[in-house]
């Protein structure tokens, strides 16, 4: 399981607990973020193999959030019941989780009504009343926070020496830290120790912000190649040697914005693809000395 799995899974069980209180069953799911645009479901759980997958990155961050608490609450029906559903019983545990997730700031009422891909915000509201007539108390508990730097591949040997995790999804690096305090002393020795040249950022704990990124390689786009540069592409980048593409990197939600942008771009051919690891130059190999084979050679030792 890569950290940024047990970084999505640890708040929503956090989330689980404060809600329900310690119930190991609720907790013992699996959780898999598939970087897979589908135009009929945004995630499904797969019952047998207490599995939830989540899709369509491309939406907004705090969607992304409601449909893992949607997931979760099939998840805890079926250990509940013995079967999950989407009656009124199913709602009333996503209705719990829901408020929960507002009182410790995971999510804002706006963000649960703003969706209007999926049903669930209008049929909370059928169940159980307008948003504003909710029940929700805010929450007291002191948070950590935790840094992310986002271009950190240059100074990665500094990252590691500061006890930064490497996060393979979000492509980025974190490290956890006791309070706003720490984080800001920690941003600011970075910059310091870089130059400024760290893209860093600092958020609560258990604010999940579904940073994913996709990668776009344009083809055809020599005539655009200055234009294609001003936006962020890269030239036979992130991994992609010999493909005489453009690749850039950028957040799953801005996919969709990138691709109405290039329409201006007459001719081009865009696809998504994967990052691939950075080929190293081949080291040419020592040639064998002229020693002959078989005989000592003396090495003088000089001691000062």
């Amino acid at each position: 399981m890569s950290r940024d799995i047990i970084v999505i899974k640890n708040s929503l069980d956090f989330i689980i607990r404060e809600t329900f209180g310690d119930n190991l069953d609720y907790v013992s799911y699996h959780i898999s973020i598939v970087p897979k645009e589908m135009k009929k479901k945004h995630a499904h759980y797969i019952i047998k193999e207490r599995k939830i997958e989540i899709f369509n990155l491309t939406r907004p961050p705090k969607h992304l959030l409601f449909t893992c608490l949607h997931e979760v609450a099939h998840h805890i029906q079926q250990m509940r019941d013995g079967h999950t559903d989407h009656e009124r019983p199913f709602y009333e545990i996503l209705f719990e989780l829901v408020k929960q997730s507002i009182s410790l700031t995971f999510l804002t009422i706006d963000d649960v009504v703003s969706e209007d891909d999926a049903a669930d915000a209008g049929t909370l509201i059928n169940y159980f009343g307008e948003s504003d007539t909710w029940d929700i108390q805010e929450s007291n508990r002191v948070r950590e926070y935790v840094v992310t730097v986002k271009n950190g591949y240059h100074f990665q040997n500094l990252l590691k020496k500061l006890e930064f995790d490497w996060l393979s999804i979000s492509t980025s690096w974190e490290k956890d830290c006791d309070s706003l305090e720490q984080a800001e002393r920690l941003r600011d020795y970075l910059l310091e120790k870089t130059n400024q040249k760290l893209e860093i950022e600092f958020r609560k704990k258990y604010d999940l912000e579904f940073a994913y990124y996709y990668y776009l390689a344009v083809s055809n786009g020599y005539d655009y190649r200055k234009e294609l540069k001003e936006r962020g592409y890269i030239f036979e980048g992130y991994g992609h040697q010999n493909s005489q593409c453009w690749v850039k990197k950028l957040l799953s939600r801005d996919y969709y914005d990138e691709i109405v942008a290039l329409t201006q771009f007459n001719g081009i051919q865009y696809k998504r693809v994967q990052s691939k690891p950075i080929k190293k130059p081949k080291v040419a190999k020592k040639v064998a000395d002229d020693k002959p084979k078989g005989k000592k050679v003396f090495i003088p030792i000089f001691n000062d």
